[in-house]
């Protein structure tokens, strides 16, 4: 049987141990430390402005001289690495280094978040563009004929038909239930700029196009993207509508012939656009 003493000195160490795995904690090596003198071997990569919004280092080199003396030669961080970086290590006689790098990957982001390709991380969406997800719906639909137009035209609140062959802009206004449930061309441009987050306020806007929009509408996500806006020509024969397109690299507005034929370039270049989804799919407000 352990006798008093035994049992007081038991407690003391247990109690000691449990103070010193408290006060514990890990030392972060600076860059230029190596293992066991390994030339280049594992260090810390990280974007200089990281140091002070991650709170790494900033506090570190500040209080080096002291952390050192309380704990282990390097740097001691309050905070570990958040799980936007991936981490290596090794251990030699000085501590543990670290090689750290951020985890570029636009699969980390949730919905409401937009990938940065410059810092590899996720920026938070703004609220004026947080409003177009699940706004709009990806509807199939069928051209209507020359006739069918001028039957229904007035019901889905249209101007004017083609003179003659297939509508497909009016059989997009009639797949969305008339022409003010169909996305406006303010509502596409205004689209464009959530999507590419370009510096310049521009019609036609240029960056890398982000999907999660699309996805939210169960949109197709290739390369070119038309999509037919709320506005009518003066001519339904001649540039009788407008087409938004989204590309990987930027969005641009076109003049389009409603009949599915063609859009315009520059206002006058003609685009043969017969395999576009634009001819099968549009728009519509929810």
């Amino acid at each position: 049987m352990m006798n008093n003493m035994s049992k007081i000195l038991f407690f003391m160490c247990i109690s000691i141990f449990m103070i010193n795995a408290a006060e514990a904690r890990v030392c972060y090596l600076p860059f230029g430390e190596q293992c066991n003198q390994m030339p280049d071997y594992l260090h810390l990569e990280l974007p200089a402005q990281t140091y002070s919004s991650a709170g790494v280092f900033a506090e570190s080199r500040r209080n080096a001289a002291d952390k050192n003396a309380q704990t282990c030669t390097g740097y001691d961080l309050d905070k570990p690495l958040d799980k936007n970086y991936a981490c290596s290590s090794c251990t030699d006689g000085s501590g543990t280094h670290y090689q750290c790098h951020l985890v570029c990957s636009a699969e980390k982001c949730g919905e409401d978040e937009i990938y940065n390709t410059q810092t590899c991380m996720c920026d938070e969406i703004n609220d004026t563009c947080k409003k177009f997800f699940h706004k709009f719906k990806s509807v199939a639909y069928t051209p209507l004929s020359s006739s069918e137009c001028s039957n229904v035209k007035d019901d889905l609140g249209l101007q004017r038909c083609v003179s003659q062959g297939e509508d497909y802009y009016a059989g997009a206004v009639m797949a969305c239930g008339g022409k003010k449930n169909i996305i406006t061309a303010a509502e596409a441009e205004e689209l464009a700029y959530c999507m590419y987050n370009p510096t310049d306020t521009y019609s036609n806007v240029y960056g890398d196009r982000y999907d999660g929009f699309l996805k939210s509408y169960n949109a197709d996500t290739s390369d070119q993207i038309f999509v037919w806006v709320g506005w009518e020509g003066g001519n339904a024969d001649n540039k009788g509508a407008v087409v938004r397109m989204y590309d990987v690299y930027g969005s641009v507005l076109y003049f389009a012939e409603r009949d599915g034929s063609r859009s315009y370039v520059d206002g006058e270049n003609r685009a043969e656009w017969k395999q576009s989804s634009v001819l099968s799919r549009t728009l519509c407000r929810i």
